[in-house]
This record gives C-alpha cells, sequence and structure tokens, in this order.
C-alpha cells in the first residue's frame, strides 16, 4: 500500500505539468515524448525497482506508453478499472491491478484542466515481480506470487497454473511447484495460513487490489535448518553463561548463608539449649533485620515472656495453695445447704402434686357448671323467642278482628239498606191491592201478586232483622275476644320482659363460669408450671451437690497441682 502511495504522489506531479495537459488537450503526443522519457529517466535513477509511466485518454484509451512508444491507441476498458474509474470520477487511485504483463502496483491521477475537465490520467507503476525481488534472500527466504486469472490480460501463460492460480514469480522455481494445491491457495486467499515441509515453511496470504478484493496470494518459505542451527547456538551460549552466573550466585549464597542464616542459627540454638537446661536470663545477639534476626528478637521476647509466666506461675502456685483451703471448706458447706434445700423442696414438691389434683377437679367441676348453665341459658332464650312469636300472633289477631268490626259495619249497613227496601216494598204491595180492589175483576190477578211481593217484604224483613241480631251477637263475642287477647298480651309482656332478664342473667352466669373455668386452668397451669419448675430446682440442686462435690475433689486436686508448680518453678534459674 505505502508503495502505490508513493507511486501515486510522483503521477499526481506529473498530472499537474502544463506540458502534459496541453498533449492531452491537443491531443499532441509528439510535444510530450521527450519531456516524459526525461522524467522517466530521471526517476529510474533513484527508485530501487524499475518503473513505467503511462498517459490515457478517455473514455480508457492508451495515449503514450513511455517504455513502448510506438504502442498506443488501444482500449483498456475492459480490465483496467482503475484508469476509466480516476477518468469518469476525476479522484486519485492507488493499489495493485491486474494489467497485461501481470500483476502491478499502481498510482494512477487524473489530468483535470483550469475548467475542471477531466482531460485523461497518467499512471505510475511497477511490476509486483519487482518488487518481490527486493525482499527474496536466497536459500533463506524466498518468495512466489500466484495470480488470481479472471480476465485473460497476460501476454504470457506463466510458470505453473493451479486451478484459477497462475504462478506469474518464484525466486526459486523448482522450490514451489510440486508444493501446493487448489485447496491451499484458496484457504490462503481468505487468510494467512502456513504448510510445513520438512525444513520448509511456508507462510501464505492474499494479495488485495486497489478496490479491497483478493486478486492473487503471495507465499513465503523459510529455511528453517539456518534457523534452528541459530536457536542452538544462542541456547549453548545461554547455558553457558547461565552456568558461570549460577556457580557465583552458588559462592555469594554460601558467604550469605554462612553469615547471615548459619551463624545467626547457631546462636538461636545455643539460647535455645540453655533455655532447655532451665537458665531464662541468656540474650542471643541480634546482628542484622533480616528474618534470622527477627527470629532471634523473637526467642529474646519469647524467654524474656517465659520468664515472667514462669514468675507468675510461681506466684500463682501460692495462691492455689491458700485458696485451695478455702475451696474445700465452702464446697462442704455446700454440699450440707444444698442437701437442706434438697429435703425441703421434696416436701414442697409433693404438696404442689396435691394442689395440681384439686385444681384439676375443681377445673372438671367448674365445666360441669359451665356446661349446664350453657344448656338453661338456651332454654331460657328459646322460651322468649316463643314468648316474642306469642306477642306478634296476638298483634295479628287484633289486627284480624279490628277488621272483623269494620267488615260487620258494612254488612249492618247493607241489612240496614235492605230493611229499608224490604219496608218500601211492604208499602207498595199495599197500595198494589188497594188499587187491585178498585179494579175489581180486572185486578184480581195483579192483588195475587200484590200479596205475593207483600208477602215476600215480611219475609225479608225477618231475614234482616235474624242477620242484625247475628252480627250483634258476632259483635259481642268479637269484643270478648279482643279483651280476652288483650289480657293474654297483658301476661305476656312481663312474662318476656322477666325471660329477658333471666336470659340476660344466666348469659352473665355463663360468662362468669367460663372466666371461672379459665381462671381455674390458668391455676392449673400455673400450678403445673411451678411443679416443673420445682422439679427443675431440684435437678439444679442435686447438680449443685454434685459439683460442690466436684469441687471438693478438685480442691484437693489444686493442691497436688501447687506442690508440683512449685517444685517445677524450682527447677528455673529467674
Amino acid at each position: 500500500d505505502h508503495m502505490g502511495k508513493q507511486y501515486l504522489a510522483t503521477a499526481l506531479v506529473i498530472a499537474e505539468e502544463e506540458i502534459t495537459k496541453k498533449a492531452l488537450r491537443e491531443n499532441n503526443r509528439e510535444i510530450l515524448l521527450p519531456h516524459a522519457k526525461t522524467i522517466w529517466n530521471k526517476i529510474n535513477q533513484y527508485s530501487p525497482e524499475p518503473l513505467k509511466i503511462h498517459y490515457h485518454r478517455p473514455p480508457g484509451f492508451s495515449f503514450l506508453r513511455i517504455w513502448k512508444p510506438q504502442k498506443f491507441g488501444d482500449d483498456l476498458r475492459s480490465f483496467r478499472h482503475t484508469v476509466v474509474n480516476v477518468q469518469q470520477s476525476g479522484v486519485p487511485v492507488s493499489g495493485i491491478e491486474a494489467g497485461r504483463a501481470g500483476l502491478a502496483i499502481r498510482g494512477v491521477a487524473p489530468v483535470i484542466d483550469a475548467d475542471g475537465t477531466v482531460l485523461g490520467s497518467v499512471e505510475v507503476f511497477s511490476s509486483i515481480n519487482a518488487y518481490a525481488k527486493q525482499i527474496v534472500k536466497p536459500g533463506k527466504k524466498d518468495v512466489a506470487i500466484f495470480r488470481k486469472e479472471l480476465v485473460k490480460t497476460f501476454a504470457n501463460k506463466g510458470i505453473l497454473k493451479i486451478g484459477p492460480y497462475t504462478l506469474i514469480f518464484s525466486s526459486q522455481k523448482e522450490l514451489f511447484k510440486p508444493t501446493f494445491n487448489e485447496v491451499f491457495l484458496t484457504k490462503a486467499e481468505e487468510k494467512i495460513t502456513y504448510l510445513k515441509e520438512g525444513n520448509i515453511l511456508y507462510l501464505a496470504g492474499p494479495i488485495f487490489d486497489y478496490s479491497g478484493k483478493p486478486t492473487g496470494v503471495w507465499i513465503s518459505a523459510l529455511n528453517l535448518a539456518d534457523f534452528v542451527q541459530l536457536q542452538r547456538s544462542i541456547i549453548y551460549r545461554n547455558i553457558g553463561f547461565a552456568i558461570a552466573l549460577a556457580l557465583v550466585a552458588a559462592l555469594l549464597l554460601y558467604w550469605n548463608t554462612r553469615n547471615y542464616i548459619l551463624m545467626p542459627l547457631k546462636n538461636c540454638l545455643n539460647m535455645v539449649e540453655e533455655v532447655a537446661r532451665g537458665n531464662l536470663n541468656v540474650k542471643t545477639e541480634v546482628k542484622h533485620k533480616d528474618e534470622i534476626g527477627r527470629l532471634a528478637e523473637k526467642l529474646n521476647k519469647m524467654t524474656e515472656n517465659l520468664r515472667k509466666l514462669v514468675l507468675h506461675i510461681n506466684e500463682g502456685a501460692k495462691s492455689i495453695e491458700s485458696s485451695e483451703k478455702e475451696i474445700a471448706l465452702t464446697s462442704s458447706r455446700m454440699v450440707k445447704v444444698s442437701q437442706e434445700a434438697k429435703d425441703k423442696l421434696d416436701l414442697l414438691i409433693n404438696s404442689s402434686e396435691e394442689n395440681k389434683a384439686r385444681v384439676s377437679q375443681l377445673a372438671s367441676a367448674n365445666e360441669e357448671i359451665t356446661t349446664t348453665v350453657q344448656n338453661v341459658s338456651q332454654d331460657v332464650g328459646e322460651t322468649v323467642n316463643l314468648l316474642q312469636q306469642v306477642t306478634e300472633q296476638v298483634e295479628n289477631a287484633t289486627t284480624v278482628i279490628s277488621q272483623l268490626n269494620d267488615h260487620f259495619a258494612k254488612i249492618e249497613e247493607v241489612v240496614a239498606f235492605i230493611s229499608q227496601i224490604a219496608d218500601q216494598t211492604n208499602l207498595l204491595a199495599l197500595n198494589a191491592t188497594i188499587e187491585a180492589a178498585r179494579a175489581g175483576e180486572a185486578g184480581k190477578g195483579f192483588a195475587v201478586v200484590a200479596n205475593e211481593v207483600k208477602e215476600l217484604a215480611k219475609q225479608t224483613a225477618n231475614a234482616t232483622e235474624k242477620i242484625t241480631k247475628t252480627i250483634q251477637d258476632l259483635r259481642y263475642l268479637v269484643e270478648n275476644s279482643v279483651h280476652a287477647i288483650h289480657k293474654v298480651d297483658e301476661l305476656v309482656i312481663p312474662l318476656k320482659e322477666r325471660s329477658e332478664n333471666v336470659a340476660a342473667a344466666m348469659e352473665q352466669t355463663f360468662q362468669a363460669t367460663q372466666e371461672i373455668s379459665e381462671q381455674g386452668q390458668n391455676v392449673l397451669n400455673s400450678t403445673s408450671e411451678c411443679y416443673c419448675h420445682l422439679e427443675e430446682i431440684g435437678k439444679v440442686i442435686n447438680e449443685v451437690i454434685k459439683a460442690a462435690e466436684i469441687s471438693e475433689e478438685t480442691a484437693k486436686k489444686l493442691d497436688h497441682l501447687s506442690r508440683r508448680l512449685q517444685e517445677a518453678v524450682a527447677k528455673f534459674r529467674i
């Protein structure tokens, strides 16, 4: 990529020359050829690889090949896409592109007139084979280039052809011929890969054109034999240096070990032996601040602490001896007092057990009373409900009787009306009889009818009188019934009130019995809990008695231990 940019920089300079623009504008190759050859010769004096300069005219025709001026005018558009793109867009391009002679590294710059018109393009390029020759080191680093031929543009067929790949360059022809196949080259076109055969390591990777598309494969062959020999010589040299360094380090280590480890450790060991003999007044000299120095310092501190500990042990042994007698006396008293407490506690437990049985009986009796009161309360409640129903029935009966009175009044009104009609009918019958008598023989038939009507009126009057009397009797009976119902109501109301009072009293009694039952249960629970606590106290007293006995035995052991401690401390010099 950097070579293509260098070539592009040169092409841009040539494209800006006025003679280049004039020759393309006037289509005059003769005025451009001498100047272009001069530039070409100067460039190749300083370039490590041979460069070529090629001028083009739109839309993609050859205008002047400096290395072959007699060939021009050929159409390049079918395979020289860089030339076409530059002349169409006016944007310079650099990179690898295939030509008739193979792959080349190119820099193509547009030639633009003052008015912005693209007059053509200038190309500076070099064969990729020429660039590959510069990096080859025969026998050590060899290079091969395969071109993926998608369009036939080569003037020759190459050295070797494998599928679509053609070997266009090889620093050692025989080295690359039998080695590769199409699968390896296809894989190398996608990413860098490697292959090892004997002492030769082949590295292969893709060659991208100016647009970023793969257009070939490069292969580098490295001879590993020289590399291995170089590595061996480096390893041997390093081993010798390491051995010498190890000997020096061993001598330094011995000297440091003797002065900084062995001697201080020997002093520490002598100190430990003195301490083992019972001499706690010894100390070791601390010369350094390293780990051994810290060890010696810690040993001195440990010995000092041990000396203080022995002094404290001696004082403690004497204190134990004086305290042992007090412990023995106190333990004996504890055993006696605990035994007396246990005897009294046994009596209290027996009494508590009897109370527990009595409270349990009381709770059972109270439960029976509660059940009885609850049953009575339920019966009284049912009685109150019945009385309430009686009261409601009395009210209903009173209402019905009141309605009967209203109906009796209406019946009396109807009977009175019927009685009036009967009186009028009787009067009409009498008038009819008189008129019939006046009529003589002609009125006899009418007189018979008048008599029948009169008789019917009498019967109707008699019936109305009976109905009136019957209604009066019924009214009397109804009034008596109302009076009796009122008396029943007067009796039921106080009875209902008393029943409600009895129900309320029974409810209070039931609640009281329930509270008594709960209190009795609480007393029973408390008695049981107290009984359990008394048993626990008994167990604790037993433990106290055992602890006192153990304390008494411990006091004897402490006495023996204090004597042994005093004998052990006597062995140390403090």
